[in-house]
């Protein structure tokens, strides 16, 4: 079976869909199973307040085709990191995470806002229509982001009140507990920044 590993801090999803949409159409095989686990408990020092909200040990397999249609299809995918940012949060070979949690959520939130603006421009975002699958660090830092994108909760997706940060699963697996729910004509939305730093997006598309 041929297979290779591509990991990104926080943005897997972002970092496989995005490597997959380089590559020439007739090299893609039919079907490519795309694949990611987070064991946050491992390293994370339970001591330190600051990581309290990373809590989810989780994992996401997804199935995508170039060839077979679905009700929905991938549009957009893009990755991006900085390791002069790594500052804010890091994992050490061996040891815990280490963050600055102040810096981590400023990053998260300037680099949202500047993928959603790009992205809206793009695709003509309406969340009054679309759905957004926003950061899943903490429950506080996804309102923050909701009210300073105005995005409606409404529209958006979430799993972190009920399973935790997991890190680079979190956004996979919501994407999978609402994939059968992805409507014609809609854009589902996720943006991802990760320890490293990195970040990442993605733009689904209802057929």
């Amino acid at each position: 079976i041929a297979a290779y590993d591509l990991t990104a801090p926080g943005v897997p999803l972002a970092a496989h869909l995005d490597s997959l949409l380089s590559w020439k159409a007739d090299r893609i095989p039919e079907y490519i199973l795309l694949l990611s686990t987070s064991t946050l408990t491992t390293v994370t020092d339970y001591r330190d307040p600051a990581l309290a909200a990373l809590m989810g040990d989780g994992a996401y397999a997804m199935v995508v085709s170039p060839q077979r249609a679905s009700h929905a299809k991938v549009i957009h995918a893009e990755y991006e990191s900085d390791l002069a940012l790594k500052s804010s949060a890091s994992i050490d070979i061996y040891g815990y995470i280490k963050i600055n949690l102040p810096e981590f959520e400023q990053l998260t939130v300037q680099k949202t806002i500047t993928m959603i603006d790009s992205l809206s421009s793009h695709y003509s975002l309406n969340f009054e229509r679309d759905r957004y699958i926003a950061q899943q660090f903490s429950r506080s830092l996804l309102g923050k982001i909701l009210s300073d994108l105005r995005i409606p909760k409404s529209s958006s997706l979430e799993n972190v009140t009920r399973r935790g940060y997991m890190a680079g699963s979190s956004a996979g697996t919501v994407l999978a507990e609402n994939w059968r729910n992805i409507r014609a004509g809609e854009k589902l939305v996720s943006t991802m920044v990760g320890f490293g730093s990195s970040w990442g997006n993605i733009v689904v598309e209802g057929v």
